[in-house]
C-alpha cells in the first residue's frame, strides 16, 4: 500500500500554498519490460543499441510507454512536427544541457586565456575543460556529440548546473511543488577523443534550470548521472530506499530537505524520438530541437541576457556554416574562440589580433549568396516564429551583433588592460562594423603597406562615394583596437546642438574620406598590433607628441570634434541649398523607417496585435498622407523633365543613384531569396 505525508498548508500573505505531498516509489521496473522497451526502440523509432538501451531503463511505469513507441504523440513547431513520448522518469537519470544558452557568453573560451585573465569577481580564470561540440543527429530519433574525455564532459556539466542554479532561482521552489512542467529533451550520444567508450543519456534542452535545481536536492553530481546512475541498478536502488526511508518516517522527523528529495525523485518528462518535416528547405533533427527550444522563450518570464542570446544564435550560425562547407572544422574552432592564438597562428589563421574580427564581420556582412545563406538560415528560423508575416527578412544589422558577441569572447574574462566594460565594447564594434556595406570583399593577409596605398588609391578614385573594400577593411581592423583601447565611442546626444551623433561607422567612412583620416587609422592599427593605445597623427602621418615627449593619446574628443568632425566627410553645408535640402530629406525618411521598425518591436508584437490609439494613429495617417501628396507633386513634376534613359531605367526597376545615403546599413534578404514559412 502506498503511504504519503500530507504536510500542512502554508499561508504566505494572502496566497495560499498547497505543498504537494510525498509518496512512496515503486521499485526498479521488471527487467523484461526494460527488454521490450529497448527491443521496440530499435524497431519503431530507428534507435541505435547503446540509445535504445539508455531509454529504455529511464522510465518509472514502462508499460505506459510501450504504446506511445510505436504510436509517438505529435508537436507542431516551424518547419515540420516533432514526435514524442511523454511518461514518468526518475529524476537521476537526466542530464541538464552542458551547454545551457543562458550560460552561453560566461564560457571562458580558449581565446580569452592569457596572462593574467580574471573574472568578475577579480579571480583568475583559467580553462577547466573542452567544450562539448554542438549536437548533431546521428539516428531518427538521437542526436550525438563530441567531447575531449569523460572528465571533460563531467566539469563541463558540473560547470553549466552550477550556473543554471546561480542564475535561476525558481519560483514556486520545486522543493515545495515539485517539477510542474514537465521538461523535454533529446537521447544524446557523446563520443570521446580519447578513445573511451562512448555513452547516451537523455540530454534536457529545455527545462534544465529545474532539472539542476532538482538534482542537488538529490544529492547528484554530473558524474551521477552520466555514468553511476546508469551503470547498474544498484545506484539507482539505493536512492528510492533512501527516498522512501523519508517518506515512510514519522512526519515529525523529516526535515524540508528531506522532503524535497521525495518531491523531485520523479518527474513527466518529454522525450523527443523524431521529426518529420514539412516539404522543402526544411531543418534536420538538431535545429528542429532547437527551434522547439525557441518556441519555449517567445513569452519568457525571466528574459535570456542579450549577450547570451546573441551568442547562442551566433553559435547556430557558424555551425551551419560549416555544415555548408563555408569554413572547416578548425576554422570554426578558430572562429568560434575555441581555439588559442598560438594555435591559430600555427595553423596561419591569424597574422594579428585583428583578424578574427575582420573575418567574422565579412561572414556575417557579406552578400556572397553560399555564406549568406549558411549564416542568414538559423536566424531566420528563428525570426519566423515571432512574425506576422510569410517571408523573412535578415538584416545586415541583425547579423553583426552576434559577430561581434563571438569577438569579444577574448575578453569576456578578464583582460586586464582593457580598460572599458566588455558590453561597452561591443556597442562599439556593433556601431562601427555597419560600415561593411556593398564594397566589403573577403579580407586578405592584413599588410597594412599594401591596404594603406589601396585606400589612397579608392580615395582619388571615390568622388564623394562610398568607400571601397580596401578602406573598409582598413577602417574594420582600426575598429578593432581602437575600441580595445577607448579612442572609439558609440554617439551622444546630451551635448545639445553640439552632440555628434554620427554612429561609429560613419566616424569610420569620413575618416576614409580624407587623407589624414586614411593615415590615422593606420596609425591606430600599427599601435595596436603593438599592445599600445594609438597615437594622434598630423596630415602627413607622422606622430605628434606631447609636452611630456610621449606620443600623443589619440581619444574619442579628439576624433570627433577636433581632427574629423561632422562634415569633413562631405556631410556639412552643401554650397547648393536643394541638393542639401534633398540629403537631408533622405536622411529623415531614413529615420522614420527606423523609427517605424522600433514601434514594431517594442513589446513584442502589441503594436502588431493592438494597433496605435485612434487618435495618434489617424494623426500619423494624416501627416503621411499629406507628404505623399507633395511628394507626388514633386514626383510628377521631376518626371516631365526626365530623360530618355531615365525613364527607362524607372521603368525597368532599376534603383535609383540616391540609395547612397542609406548607407547600406539596412539592406534586406526578403523573401525573394530564401523564404521561411510558419
Amino acid at each position: 500500500m502506498t503511504s504519503t505525508i500530507n504536510p500542512p498548508t502554508d499561508v504566505v500573505g494572502e496566497e495560499t500554498q498547497m505543498l504537494r505531498p510525498v509518496r512512496t516509489l515503486p521499485d526498479l521496473p521488471d527487467p523484461k519490460l526494460i527488454r521490450l522497451v529497448r527491443r521496440e526502440a530499435r524497431r519503431h523509432l530507428g534507435m541505435s543499441e547503446l540509445g535504445a538501451e539508455a531509454m529504455s531503463s529511464m522510465w518509472v511505469n514502462p508499460e505506459e510507454i510501450l504504446p506511445q513507441i510505436s504510436s509517438p504523440q505529435r508537436m507542431r513547431i516551424t518547419g515540420g512536427e516533432l514526435r514524442y513520448i511523454k511518461a514518468l522518469v526518475w529524476m537521476s537519470r537526466l542530464v541538464p544541457d552542458p551547454a545551457n544558452p543562458r550560460n552561453a557568453s560566461s564560457h571562458p573560451y580558449l581565446l580569452a586565456m592569457r596572462a593574467g585573465a580574471e573574472n568578475e569577481d577579480g579571480n583568475k580564470v583559467k580553462i577547466e575543460f573542452e567544450r562539448a561540440s554542438a549536437p548533431r543527429p546521428m539516428s531518427p530519433a538521437e542526436l550525438q556529440a563530441d567531447a575531449a574525455s569523460e572528465a571533460d564532459l563531467i566539469s563541463q556539466l558540473d560547470d553549466a548546473m552550477e550556473k543554471t542554479r546561480s542564475a535561476n532561482q525558481l519560483y514556486p521552489p520545486i522543493g515545495e511543488q515539485g517539477i510542474m512542467d514537465a521538461p523535454f529533451g533529446i537521447m544524446t550520444q557523446f563520443n570521446f577523443h580519447d578513445d573511451s567508450n562512448p555513452i547516451v543519456v537523455p540530454v534536457v534542452r529545455e527545462g534544465s534550470s529545474r532539472t539542476s535545481h532538482a538534482l542537488k536536492h538529490l544529492g547528484l553530481t554530473a558524474e551521477d548521472v552520466l555514468f553511476k546512475m546508469p551503470g547498474s541498478p544498484k545506484a539507482p536502488r539505493q536512492l528510492i530506499d533512501a527516498v522512501n526511508a523519508i517518506v515512510q518516517a514519522p512526519a515529525e522527523t523529516v526535515t524540508a530537505d528531506e522532503l524535497a528529495m521525495a518531491r523531485v525523485a520523479t518527474v513527466e518528462f518529454i522525450l523527443i524520438v523524431g521529426f518529420d518535416p514539412d516539404e522543402g528547405d526544411s531543418p534536420d533533427l538538431g535545429a528542429a530541437v532547437k527551434a522547439k527550444v525557441a518556441q519555449e522563450h517567445i513569452n519568457t518570464k525571466t528574459h535570456w541576457r542579450p549577450s547570451d542570446r546573441d551568442s547562442t544564435m551566433a553559435d547556430d550560425c557558424l555551425a551551419s556554416a560549416l555544415s555548408a562547407g563555408v569554413i572547416t572544422l578548425d576554422e570554426h574552432r578558430w572562429l568560434s574562440g575555441d581555439m588559442s592564438r598560438e594555435e591559430a597562428e600555427e595553423l596561419h589563421y591569424s597574422n594579428y589580433l585583428e583578424d578574427r574580427f575582420v573575418r567574422l564581420t565579412y561572414l556575417f556582412a557579406t552578400s556572397e549568396r553560399k555564406i549568406h545563406r549558411a549564416i542568414r538560415k538559423p536566424i531566420a528560423f528563428v525570426i519566423a516564429r515571432d512574425t506576422v508575416r510569410d517571408g523573412v527578412q535578415v538584416r545586415r544589422t541583425s547579423k553583426l551583433p552576434l559577430a561581434v558577441e563571438v569577438t569579444v569572447r577574448e575578453f569576456r574574462f578578464g583582460d586586464p588592460s582593457l580598460k572599458i566594460p566588455v558590453d561597452r565594447l561591443a556597442k562599439v564594434l556593433v556601431s562601427g562594423a555597419n560600415i561593411a556595406g556593398k564594397q566589403l570583399s573577403k579580407p586578405g593577409q592584413g599588410d597594412l603597406d599594401e591596404l594603406e596605398q589601396a585606400a589612397l588609391a579608392e580615395l582619388d578614385d571615390r568622388e564623394g562615394g562610398d568607400p571601397g573594400p580596401a578602406g573598409i577593411e582598413l577602417a574594420l581592423r582600426a575598429l578593432y583596437y581602437g575600441a580595445y583601447h577607448d579612442a572609439f565611442r558609440v554617439q551622444r546626444n546630451d551635448q545639445g546642438a553640439n552632440s555628434d551623433r554620427r554612429p561609429v561607422n560613419q566616424v569610420l567612412q569620413d575618416m576614409l574620406s580624407v587623407k589624414r583620416g586614411i593615415l590615422q587609422l593606420v596609425q591606430i592599427i600599427e599601435d595596436g598590433r603593438k599592445g599600445e593605445r594609438p597615437a594622434v597623427v598630423n596630415d602627413h602621418g607622422i606622430v605628434q607628441f606631447g609636452t611630456d615627449g610621449q606620443p600623443a593619446p589619440l581619444k574619442n574628443s579628439d576624433i570627433r570634434y577636433k581632427f574629423f568632425p561632422k562634415g569633413v566627410g562631405g556631410d556639412g553645408d552643401d554650397p547648393d541649398p536643394f541638393t542639401a535640402a534633398l540629403k537631408a530629406l533622405k536622411k529623415s525618411l531614413k529615420n522614420l523607417r527606423g523609427d517605424f521598425e522600433i514601434l514594431e518591436k517594442v513589446e513584442k508584437r502589441r503594436v502588431l496585435s493592438e494597433g496605435l490609439p485612434p487618435k495618434e494613429g489617424k494623426n500619423l495617417v494624416d501627416e503621411l498622407e499629406q507628404l505623399r501628396k507633395k511628394a507626388d507633386t514633386f514626383f510628377m513634376i521631376g518626371l516631365s523633365r526626365a530623360t530618355p534613359a531615365e525613364l527607362a531605367a524607372l521603368a525597368s526597376g532599376a534603383p535609383a543613384q540616391v540609395d547612397s545615403v542609406d548607407e547600406d546599413e539596412d539592406e534586406e534578404f526578403g523573401p525573394e531569396d530564401e523564404e521561411v514559412h510558419e
